[in-house]
């Protein structure tokens, strides 16, 4: 059997389609997640998010998150101490969607809340805090790491 240029040529062509049928197998394999299922509304909203999050850094400190034993301590800035406030803390996890935890904020007097760590899955998260005061919104987001 002699090898010609025919020969080689329905060869390539032959593990080209080899290797396209792989990549599509894998892909159609592949766990697609959304980010948000409502993310269309979610979009249309992304303006109040932005003028929460400029109000967010108008206070005088930043909101922050500590890891003390078996909690999660969330603590406000004091220029939120003596008012209601009303919002969620959502513990976003890019990986897993699965991971996703969403908490009610509801701080004590001195604009801390316990968070308990066992409930969140070890993975990176990003925390997204919404919270209102007075009519006034304001939004930030932190990395964690429990």
């Amino acid at each position: 059997m002699k090898w010609n240029w025919g020969k080689g040529i329905l060869v390539v062509f032959c593990l080209f389609a080899a290797g396209m049928f792989a990549l599509v197998y894998a892909s159609m394999k592949q766990k697609v997640q959304m980010v948000s299922p409502a993310y269309y509304q979610d979009e249309l909203a992304y303006q109040q998010l932005i003028n929460a999050g400029d109000s967010a850094k108008t206070l005088s400190t930043a909101p922050t998150l500590t890891k003390s034993g078996e909690y999660i301590i969330l603590q406000l800035p004091v220029d939120m101490e003596p008012k209601p406030i009303t919002g969620t803390i959502h513990f976003y996890c890019a990986a897993e969607a699965a991971n996703d935890v969403r908490f009610v904020l509801q701080t004590d007097t001195n604009g801390r809340q316990l968070i308990t760590a066992g409930r969140l899955a070890p993975a990176r998260y990003t925390v997204k805090i919404k919270w209102q005061q007075n009519g006034k919104a304001y939004y930030t987001e932190k990395e964690f790491l429990p």
